[in-house]
């Protein structure tokens, strides 16, 4: 992970990416590109069942430019994850105090 090249711990970082906010943005993230393989298939597969295998080009585009929008969706994701830690040192403190209890 980047933070521990950043030389953050990892214990903290798990602890506190495991906070219920920053973990359901996190799930968030990954049902998208969970919805993405399947809206990609569903797309194809409509494709090329109504236009044939013409329709390939036409289902690389739509790929393309639906990749494009959930990365963008997932770096908008990441970067609100950033926004709250560093707006919320409340949520940073919280996690240092359970950190301590169980040193």
């Amino acid at each position: 992970m980047t933070s521990d090249l950043q030389g953050h711990d990892r214990e903290f970082n798990r602890r506190l990416f495991f906070e219920k906010k920053l973990f359901m943005i996190f799930n968030l993230i990954t049902l998208s590109f969970v919805l993405r393989s399947g809206v990609l298939a569903v797309i194809k597969t409509y494709l090329i069942l109504e236009y044939g295998v013409e329709a390939f080009d036409k289902g690389i585009i739509v790929r393309q430019v639906l990749s494009w929008l959930l990365t963008g969706i997932s770096v908008l994701g990441f970067l609100y994850i950033g926004k709250i830690i560093n707006d919320s040192p409340e949520l940073i403190e919280k996690v240092r105090k359970k950190m301590e209890v169980r040193d």
